[in-house]
């Protein structure tokens, strides 16, 4: 786990950032035991996200 290592997750976070352009919640990093937890946390995240583009952009189709 990376409690007490707040210096390595605040890194962590900034790559995290960087590599898949998406926050990700300095107490989700905290709390997470393993790195497959994480990785879960950022396929989630982007699987979300990019649902709701193709959701904003089917809405966009549908008002014009």
């Amino acid at each position: 786990a990376l409690c007490g290592h707040s210096l390595l997750v605040t890194r962590l976070r900034t790559k995290i950032e960087q590599e898949f352009d998406l926050t990700i919640p300095l107490k989700t990093l905290f709390e997470s035991r393993r790195l497959s937890q994480i990785a879960t946390h950022i396929d989630q995240s982007k699987t979300a996200d990019d649902d709701f583009d193709d959701l904003t952009a089917l809405m966009d189709e549908l008002e014009t």
